[in-house]
């Protein structure tokens, strides 16, 4: 009986072992990630995901911007700017709330994925405002170029990073 006795218990140890391990080898390997850093902008539809006007004033020189556009386009940044300077303050405090509590949830039993949903939904309608205000600039944008520079601008797309759509 002793030896049943031991043997069951040592495997049920070997047991909360593993399944302890195996927790802590997936947490290592989350934080192990690298943030992302940069990323390139796949979607270049109308409706998909627009660059920020600066986009435009960067690739001055590809599209042959005259001086006058590079003016009204520089204009249009600056008034998208101080536009979103807002949102974006209220979007990076919201983003902070919810890692905060990520990191606290995640120290505790599994959260209730209603709870996670409605800690993220400022987040979520947050970024929706900024990519609508930014949609509705980038149009603005667009239609002080040419049908050529239009055309030009398209095939740049795919060039935007991440920096772009801030």
């Amino acid at each position: 009986m002793k030896m049943k006795l031991r043997t069951s218990t040592v495997f049920l140890m070997l047991i909360v072992l593993a399944v302890g391990g195996y927790q802590l080898i997936n947490r290592m390997k989350s934080d192990a990630r690298p943030p992302v850093i940069e990323r390139k902008v796949e979607v270049t539809t109308p409706n998909g995901i627009a660059p920020v006007p600066e986009f435009l004033l960067r690739h001055k020189e590809e599209l042959a911007l005259t001086e006058v556009q590079q003016r009204k386009i520089s204009d249009l940044a600056s008034a998208y700017r101080k536009d979103v300077a807002p949102l974006r303050r209220q979007l990076d405090a919201a983003v902070k709330n919810y890692q905060q509590y990520m990191d606290r949830a995640g120290k505790g039993p599994r959260p209730d994925t209603q709870k996670l949903q409605a800690q993220g939904g400022g987040v979520q309608h947050l970024s929706g405002v900024m990519a609508a205000t930014r949609q509705a600039y980038w149009e603005q944008g667009r239609k002080m170029l040419t049908e050529e520079q239009q055309k030009k601008v398209d095939r740049l797309l795919p060039r935007a990073t991440i920096e772009d759509l801030r």
